[in-house]
């Protein structure tokens, strides 16, 4: 169109230049102050004619110049592997048969980009659905590119899809689900004893049980589908569970307990399927007994504990609380010696006020992340009664200065994850305990503080005390106390 305009305009501007040198030719009489002013108003019209014929001229050029840029394609190639497997990034959505598949459902590829421009990235179709993407690239390099699903896939498996790039091409594989029809399976061990098992949570007589009570169960599967297995009911409980397995070969369910165990012992299960059945064996424990003593940490005289050290394999830690009060600050304490071997090592300072317990100890005694000098010595609230699941509180924001010079707050946080556990240690099994996960956190004065990545988690049974305590962190090891036997007076 701007063509056509410019060649116009061209012709017209010659015609006026012909046109002005005739009238010239013609007013040769006429006084010089006339064609002067003549021919300047002439030419004048004449370079603005000029001028926009020049303007339009190059605006028809930038625009066609702009119009090409946007129009050349891309290049580039699609990355790969040694085996030509496309580098995917992640393959989006869920992809059952004869289910028609939605915005959810992409493949994500990588493209290694050497020119900018427009970009056509697809797949073949294959068994009802494929992928594909357009746009443009801004910039080179190796970037990653969404394809959009479309399409219902009409087989169960793996699909194994073609992606196309310019002159590139590479494979990537989609799993479908057969979501309407059965999986066909076998147990791995079967028709003997169930191979590859494992058995998680507490059993113990007259215990209901919860979700963390399951069997966990390999499978040689033939064909992927739908799963609903479940074992024969002994004693009072069983297992089952159901789902969808998306491949084939050697897969492992999880099969969740129901119930509540009658007598405590070794049950022996069945499994079974439509093709096959495996057995497997399962111990119930009789819970702990306990004295009238309700407290979560009993401080009567002459209790005692014995505990394994886990880490330092072979070692039994003592504790024994001493009879007669101790003070400290004026304050009446109870005293707990603890004693590896014939020695006492350490002495630990505690008491009870209503419903909350507390230590008398070193600030920084329940972390690593900083050491304070001096010492500062105040009471820990470390233990609550009456507490329920998802409680939580904080110990004091205690104020120290640090080997390093500076002021630190420090504080402790409490958080009650079970507030009715079942846990079997050692063969034994108790009921009504607490999980109490503690926390430090830091920080400097005038700031918030933080957690230290220092986590001490608790286990305190009722009528017993600490049955066990495991620590996690990236500076140290901590022994890891296990309870071994008791006396609670």
């Amino acid at each position: 169109m701007f063509g056509k305009q410019t060649e116009k305009l061209s012709l017209q501007s010659f015609n006026a230049v012909q046109r002005v040198l005739k009238i010239k030719k013609r007013i040769s009489n006429v006084s010089n102050k006339k064609i002067k002013g003549y021919l300047y108003f002439t030419m004048k019209t004449i370079l603005i004619l000029l001028a926009l014929f020049s303007g339009i001229f190059l605006f028809s050029s930038c625009l066609k110049e702009h119009s090409l840029e946007n129009n050349l394609y891309s290049d580039g190639a699609l990355v790969s592997d040694a085996a030509n497997n496309c580098s995917v990034d992640s393959v989006g959505g869920t992809y059952n048969i004869n289910k028609k598949i939605n915005d959810s459902n992409f493949l994500q590829v990588q493209v290694n980009v050497t020119q900018t421009g427009k970009y056509d990235i697809y797949t073949d179709t294959v068994d009802g659905f494929s992928f594909k993407s357009s746009g443009y690239f801004n910039s080179k390099g190796t970037t990653s590119v969404k394809l959009a699903g479309s399409g219902t896939p009409a087989a169960a498996g793996s699909q194994i899809f073609i992606v196309h790039y310019n002159a590139s091409f590479c494979t990537a594989a989609v799993k479908v689900m057969d979501t309407l029809h059965p999986a066909i399976f076998s147990f791995f061990g079967s028709p003997d004893a169930c191979e590859n098992d494992s058995i998680s949570g507490s059993y113990v007589q007259g215990v209901i049980l919860d979700s963390s009570s399951s069997l966990t169960i390999t499978l040689n599967v033939k064909f992927a589908g739908t799963y609903n297995i479940s074992t024969t009911t002994v004693n009072g409980y069983n297992f089952s569970g159901a789902g969808i397995i998306t491949d084939v070969g050697l897969q492992k369910v999880i099969l969740y307990a129901h119930g509540k165990p009658v007598n405590a012992g070794v049950d022996v299960f069945t499994v079974a399927g439509s093709q096959s059945q495996c057995t497997f064996s399962n111990t119930v424990y009789l819970p702990v007994t306990t004295s009238n003593n309700l407290d979560h940490f009993p401080l009567t005289d002459n209790s005692s504990w014995n505990y394994d050290d886990l880490v330092n394999t072979g070692d039994t830690v003592h504790r024994t609380i001493i009879p007669g009060p101790v003070f400290q600050n004026g304050i009446s304490y109870k005293l707990m010696q603890e004693t590896p071997g014939a020695s006492i090592v350490d002495s630990y300072y505690y008491r009870k006020v209503d419903t909350n317990y507390y230590e008398y100890a070193p600030i920084d005694k329940y972390t690593k992340a900083v050491k304070f000098d001096p010492e500062v010595y105040d009471e820990i609230n470390f233990l609550k009664e009456n507490l329920k699941t998802g409680d939580y509180w904080y110990s004091k924001q205690f104020i120290g200065t640090a080997t390093f010079g500076q002021q630190i707050l420090l504080q402790y946080h409490f958080h009650c994850i079970n507030a009715n556990a079942t846990i079997v240690y050692n063969g034994q099994a108790f009921t009504n305990v607490y999980e109490i996960v503690m926390n430090p956190e830091i920080a400097a004065v005038g700031y918030n503080p933080g957690p230290t990545q220092e986590t001490y988690t608790y286990y305190y049974a009722r009528g017993i005390g600490l049955i066990y305590t495991d620590f996690n962190n990236s500076y140290y090891i901590q022994p890891v106390l296990q309870i071994r036997n008791w006396t609670v007076n």
